[in-house]
């Protein structure tokens, strides 16, 4: 056995539901090569970000009055490369939106209106959300689009592939998409006819809810048990994850991640909340499938590694579920490429996480849940299928971190 105790590592074989962090601020390839003018204008607009006067705003009773309020001629003016704030604006992997309304755009108080541009990279997607206060119009101006749509309960499923200049409408409430199936970026443009839209991610919403509502949901215990929920979760967008890996090779795009940079163990037990920095927003990646296809058993690993040493227990589970509930043949623990980690220390820690999650994997295997979502009921599910093993490096440390 290793020298390093992972008792506390049984934890990963919990499932766990939390709240998805919100995504960080986009950064679009505009705002990386804006000229010092252009930031400094961006800078100087600060009244679009006065709370004090977006009230004032609220409660003038005539238009005059509202352009009276704005002093600032720019209030009226909004230029999407260089917003005046973050607020409202989310990046996930594979693009960015920015958007206008009357909370980041005060002059839109009072015309019933608000916009939103959206950048997706090759094979980005924005994920199925909707817009409970507004109908969309939704024009591409550069690229292509695949968008589709769901009314409500009933209606048939709504497809379309839209081209430069070509508009889509997505009704208010309806469940909506946008995926970019080419490899150049796609950028649209969405008016609505509310000045506050709002947006739904309709998936995290969803699994933001009790457990016991979502198991009721999915059709309660005969369809899915309480353990699977995770599983469900990393499934929602498995059709166009296919999708997104054809158009990855299509693009000639680099398929798999590499391992990002390395903390020791001394520099996460002496500053545990840099793993907030790391891995903000990691829960929601699990759920878009470009990051899914593009992601690897070594940088799971390494974020279970940076889970445990700075001993938030919760992302270990939500890990956990993750690599278990990738059935592709690379996510085999024996097929876990080496590390070959410079430190001897982190070598011996991962070393020992994988024989971890070796016992973890085959305990669930032999009760039957199996790594593709399936649950075999036969008797000889303790039996019936290939145990996982640990790769060869794994087995091998250093000799001096043995016991």
């Amino acid at each position: 056995m290793h020298s390093l105790s992972l008792f506390t590592f049984a934890l990963l074989l919990s499932s766990a539901l939390a709240a998805l962090p919100a995504l960080a601020d986009p950064v679009t390839p505009a705002m990386l090569l804006a000229p010092a003018a252009e930031l400094e204008k961006r800078t100087l607009r600060t009244t679009s970000t006065n709370q004090d006067i977006i009230n004032r705003m609220l409660l003038a009773p005539t238009g005059r009055q509202r352009v009276e309020i704005l002093t600032n001629d720019n209030d009226f003016s909004f230029d999407f490369r260089f917003p005046p704030t973050s607020v409202g604006n989310s990046t996930g992997f594979g693009g960015s939106t920015i958007v206008a309304n009357r909370n980041t755009m005060p002059g839109l108080i009072g015309t019933g209106s608000s916009m939103t541009v959206g950048f997706l990279q090759p094979c980005g997607m924005n994920t199925p959300h909707t817009h409970p206060r507004g109908t969309e119009l939704n024009i591409v101006v550069a690229g292509s689009l695949v968008t589709t749509f769901i009314a409500e309960n009933g209606a048939r499923v709504v497809k379309n592939n839209a081209t430069a200049f070509q508009m889509n409408v997505f009704p208010q409430g309806a469940l909506h998409m946008e995926y970019n199936p080419d490899c150049t970026d796609a950028i649209f443009v969405a008016a609505f006819n509310n000045e506050d839209a709002a947006t739904l991610a309709s998936a995290d919403a969803f699994f933001e809810l009790e457990s016991n509502v979502i198991r009721a949901s999915l059709g309660g215990d005969v369809t899915i048990s309480g353990q699977n929920i995770d599983q469900i979760r990393g499934k929602i967008p498995a059709n166009v994850a296919r999708g997104v890996e054809e158009c990855l090779i299509k693009c000639g795009l680099p398929r798999l991640f590499k391992v990002p940079e390395l903390l020791t163990l001394a520099e996460l037990q002496a500053h545990p909340e840099l793993i907030n920095a790391r891995q903000n927003g990691v829960h929601q990646l699990f759920c878009i499938p470009l990051n899914r296809v593009r992601d690897t058993t070594l940088r799971s690993l390494y974020r279970l590694y940076e889970a445990l040493c700075a001993n938030p227990l919760i992302l270990m589970g939500f890990e956990y579920e993750y690599f278990f509930y990738h059935a592709q043949h690379r996510w085999l623990l024996e097929d876990m490429p080496d590390p070959k980690d410079a430190d001897p220390v982190r070598y011996a820690i991962l070393a020992s996480m994988v024989e971890a999650l070796v016992d973890a994997f085959n305990w669930r295997l032999e009760l039957g849940i199996r790594r593709d979502g399936s649950m075999y009921q036969s008797e000889a599910r303790a039996s019936n299928f290939m145990r996982e093993v640990a790769p060869v490096w794994a087995i091998f440390i250093p000799f001096e971190l043995r016991v």
